[in-house]
């Protein structure tokens, strides 16, 4: 693959139809996971992964298959989220990085003028995706307000907790990644280190 592009949506939070103001309180919560990640994640925070496309998240909190999902504020416009859910906790769990990628082949059918173009670009298209999604999720969270979703802060004794629950998946992907060869400890390091400068204030808890 040749790299074009790339950019993060999110953070997530937690869209639910329960009014959850503890991690004690994602106990056997029923949650849509968007990824292998979240499910443990989930498992992790002692609630029920459930896999389902996006596009049913709408009916299953309806009917009361699912008790929340993990969402990005974009999400409560693009899949009606913010018509149906009651709470949004602001978890602020994670993200997802979109990478935008061209078969070799085709791509080196290409005209110089059009590989110069994608090199000299790249940048400058990932921030215009991140400037979007940023500005997609503010949009978001205005529409769910709106339709009256009551928005829950969880105090940082709370999201401390959340993160000492999670510690087993990170320690887990990095015994994953390192049987394969991939300094997995040290990618970790270094994203913390790098969100420090950023000014996050406790990033996670490296394992």
């Amino acid at each position: 693959m040749k790299f074009l592009f790339y950019h993060c949506i999110g953070p997530y939070q937690l869209w639910s139809n329960a009014k959850i103001t503890s991690a004690e309180g994602l106990v056997g919560k029923k949650l849509r996971c968007p990824s292998p990640t979240y499910v443990e994640v989930t498992k992790a925070l002692g609630a029920v992964p459930v896999s389902m496309p996006a596009g049913e998240i709408y009916t299953s909190l309806q009917k009361g298959i699912i008790d929340g999902t993990w969402a990005c504020g974009e999400m409560a416009i693009a899949f009606k989220i913010g018509e149906i859910a009651k709470y949004l906790i602001t978890t602020n769990i994670g993200t997802t990085t979109q990478t935008y990628g061209m078969n070799k082949k085709p791509y080196n059918t290409l005209p110089e003028v059009a590989k110069k173009y994608i090199e000299e670009n790249w940048e400058k298209h990932s921030l215009f995706g991140g400037r979007t999604f940023d500005q997609g999720n503010e949009k978001g969270f205005e529409f769910a307000s709106k339709n009256k979703v009551e928005t829950i802060h969880w105090n940082e004794a709370e999201l401390k907790k959340m993160n000492k629950m999670i510690v087993p998946v990170f320690s887990d992907w990095v015994k994953k990644v390192e049987a394969k060869g991939i300094p997995g400890k040290k990618a970790l390091t270094e994203l913390h280190q790098i969100l420090e400068k950023m000014g996050v204030k406790d990033p996670f808890i490296l394992p």
